[in-house]
């Protein structure tokens, strides 16, 4: 049991009573690292990356989460989108850190955090994420990584003013509190918000998602939340099913949908621009609404998907509110379709 990993109870009072002192600081603890993981991982923030000028992204595909060759998750697409950026060299891609489990529970149960990082994700919780035959050290390295690549994006974002930051993954907001779901084991989105709340003191969030399928674990984790937003614009129908929860403001398009149907959906974002004034704009900017994904019922072009980019960023940039985009999903019959409209996000 976790708790049997925890120092005895009189060094845990003595780290109390420091904690009380220097409230800032979580009690120390001492974790059970059954799967060896690195150290860095129960710190209580993650490694900040030496960041520099211009526009900088971070990326997590250092870490490799060694699924089958023929797994339908297309886990090769953050490479292949890192790779034509970096070859253009129109921003630095930096490797991301790992993030920590302290960082995670900014938006998870403590108990579901702990069940991941020490191997304990049963093969229920897994299936029902979609990555069951990943190695688990694999599988919680590429989590970590994932989400650290948010957190990165999201300080570069609101330590440097007006700076625009992004992770060449995340976006992964199908995950609840308690438990993941569509290929999101931690919700990197959920968790930037937070992030940007406590250490940053926004007042006000907005998470833009306008990936194909609804961000559900996001609208769940902030429900009744007044300082972060969540509208979503995606298929009425098709996953997720039955575990749907209703955003602070969601438009459900029919199958089928073109660019000019989707860029009069997104219309109202420029009113809750306006009105919400938020201190930071999350952009799940998945291109799973390309003609031909597998997993999306829409027909958007790729210059569709480029115009959709360029209504977020010109209303953000005309309000001077920080951007910190997320990739989202792209499973294209075509992955190179995926990469090139991945690419348009940041590279615009």
């Amino acid at each position: 049991a976790i708790s049997a990993c925890f120092l005895r109870s009189s060094a845990r009072r003595d780290a109390m009573l420091f904690s009380r002192l220097l409230p800032w600081r979580r009690p120390f603890v001492r974790w059970c690292n059954p799967l060896g993981l690195p150290q860095e991982i129960f710190h209580p923030r993650s490694v900040a990356p030496d960041v520099g000028d211009g526009v900088e992204f971070f990326y997590s595909d250092w870490a490799d989460m060694h699924l089958p060759s023929r797994h339908r998750f297309p886990m090769d697409k953050y490479t292949m989108t890192r790779r034509v950026l970096e070859e253009e060299g129109h921003a630095r891609c930096l490797p991301g850190p790992l993030a920590t489990v302290e960082e995670a529970c900014l938006a998870h149960d403590r108990s579901y955090v702990e069940s991941i990082v020490t191997g304990r994700a049963t093969d229920a919780m897994r299936k029902r994420v979609g990555f069951f035959e990943a190695p688990m050290e694999a599988y919680v390295l590429r989590t970590m990584a994932s989400l650290g690549a948010t957190l990165a994006a999201t300080r570069r974002c609101l330590g440097s003013r007006g700076a625009w930051s992004g992770a060449i993954s995340g976006g992964t907001h199908h995950a609840f509190a308690a438990a993941g779901e569509g290929f999101c084991v931690f919700n990197d989105i959920a968790v930037a918000a937070r992030a940007a709340i406590v250490e940053f003191g926004v007042a006000s969030v907005l998470v833009v998602d306008l990936d194909v399928h609804q961000g559900n674990g996001t609208a769940k984790i902030f429900e009744g939340d007044g300082q972060v937003f969540t509208f979503s614009v995606h298929q009425a129908k098709g996953f997720p099913f039955s575990t749907r929860c209703a955003s602070d403001l969601d438009i459900g398009l029919p199958d089928g949908i073109g660019d000019e149907v989707f860029m009069r959906a997104i219309e109202p974002l420029a009113a809750l621009v306006r009105e919400r004034k938020p201190g930071l704009l999350i952009y799940q900017a998945g291109v799973d609404g390309l003609k031909g994904d597998r997993f999306g019922r829409w027909a958007l072009t790729r210059e569709g998907l480029a115009r959709r980019n360029d209504y977020v960023y010109s209303l953000a940039a005309e309000a001077g509110i920080p951007v910190l985009v997320t990739m989202g999903g792209g499973y294209h019959k075509d992955i190179n379709k995926t990469v090139e409209c991945s690419v348009d996000v940041y590279r615009q």
